[in-house]
């Protein structure tokens, strides 16, 4: 009897630590109280769930398939505005239906940063129907008035983001990009369906963005 005991000890005790650590449904995955974020069960209703929980900057979704996705809320001078989820190499922008994402990392001070902006009125115009384009401002002390003359000067087309959390967006893209924190700009990048595609530090002429841009699309036909 004695025997039998010592024997099935063992077993027993195999099978509770399999039981234990077996891995459970993404869709069961809970996180601790301590922490600022939510599980997300149903993407369509992301945007209900961020105003109902007050969620903040360094907030976080944790998606069926067990991913952790950052929060950030961008906002312009009119107080429109736009959620991003971020994942190590994914960026996805809600309330926009279209699958070709541009961010564009400026200040109103950077010469070559406002270079640029004529180009991207083009883009945003020419590919209205796929492109959806947003300054992030970085480094950047305008007041909400001076911006929306910055913005009607150079006849901007485009969502222009300015509140606090840009720059934690900021620093978690140069954290994708495996960039040092204090990078130069301008900075694009461009996502395809969330999906990290391309980028681009400094100036660039409008011609390679335009080529990758038309890729992207043949990228979209084929799927």
């Amino acid at each position: 009897m004695r025997k039998i005991g010592v024997i099935l000890l063992p077993i027993l005790l195999l099978i509770l630590i399999i039981f234990i650590t077996w891995d459970r449904p993404a869709s069961e995955f809970t996180i601790p109280a301590s922490t600022n974020a939510t599980i997300l069960t149903d993407e369509d209703d992301l945007e209900e769930d961020i105003a109902s929980q007050n969620m903040t900057p360094a907030s976080y979704i944790i998606s069926p398939s067990g991913e952790k996705a950052e929060i950030i809320k961008l906002s312009n001078s009119n107080h429109e505005n736009h959620t991003v989820s971020l994942t190590k190499h994914n960026l996805h922008i809600y309330n926009t239906e279209k699958p070709i994402t541009i961010i564009h990392i400026f200040a109103t001070w950077c010469v070559p940063c406002i270079g640029e902006i004529p180009y991207l009125n083009d883009l945003q115009t020419k590919y209205a129907d796929d492109l959806f384009i947003t300054g992030v401002l970085v480094n950047d002390n305008i007041d909400p008035t001076q911006l929306d003359i910055f913005i009607a000067k150079n006849k901007i087309n485009y969502f222009i983001s300015q509140n606090d959390n840009n720059t934690f967006l900021v620093e978690r893209i140069a954290t994708m990009l495996a960039l040092p924190l204090e990078f130069s700009i301008p900075l694009t990048l461009i996502f395809v369906e969330g999906n990290y595609f391309t980028h681009y530090e400094g100036s660039v002429p409008v011609e390679m963005i335009e080529y990758d841009l038309e890729q992207a699309k043949e990228l979209l036909q084929k799927r």
